[in-house]
């Protein structure tokens, strides 16, 4: 997908809404890096690529649980159409964005491989893992992009979905991200945002 692409364009003005902080194109950006450097990893990195450019093209704050992912995936679906995409790269792509919902692995799948969709959602949270002053960015723009809610509101809303992450044995799925070194620092990270929170 490249810069003159009808679609490239519209992907780029979604990512540039004036109420995103954190899900931008610098985000894609970072997730397309992180899918290029793990390329050999993956058993389609076709498919990982177009669910990182579509899984937060509608995104907005106010929109009720999984309501942004279903309405991207219909955006996809559109371009998937246009594009002549197979049935199967479809699904896999579908899926991979369906599961950024919960941020976990279902229990069967039927086009994405447990390894690619494992890579998919380390990328997508490899920001947790990031140094303390990156981290603090981040937990900033995601506090701009939910700035109806009260402090208390979000600071309730924001700590319930941070035990998430703390409560699961591993907070990153691949093998590759936990040596690295991602899972120490993301659950530092998690416990201390919390703190701050509280």
């Amino acid at each position: 997908m490249g810069p003159d692409d009808v679609w490239f364009k519209y992907l780029e003005d979604q990512y540039g809404q004036p109420w995103r902080r954190y899900h931008t194109i610098d985000h894609i950006n970072s997730m397309l890096s992180l899918c290029g450097r793990y390329a050999a990893n993956l058993d389609d990195p076709k498919a990982v690529e177009l669910a990182i450019w579509f899984h937060d093209v509608i995104y907005d704050p106010k929109a009720t649980h999984g309501d942004n992912e279903l309405k991207s995936i219909e955006e996809f679906n559109k371009y998937a159409v246009e594009r002549q995409l197979s049935v199967p790269q479809k699904t896999a792509v579908a899926e991979l964005i369906h599961s950024t919902i919960k941020h976990e692995i279902p229990g069967e799948l039927t086009a994405v491989s447990k390894n690619d969709l494992s890579y998919f959602l380390d990328f997508d949270l490899e920001v947790l893992s990031r140094d303390k002053e990156a981290y603090e960015i981040y937990a900033a723009q995601i506090r701009q992009e939910y700035w109806h809610y009260s402090d208390e509101a979000y600071g309730k809303g924001r700590t319930a979905v941070l035990e998430t992450f703390l409560r699961r044995d591993k907070a990153y799925f691949t093998e590759a991200f936990r040596t690295a070194g991602h899972e120490t620092v993301a659950r530092w990270n998690l416990a201390e945002e919390i703190r701050r929170l509280s």
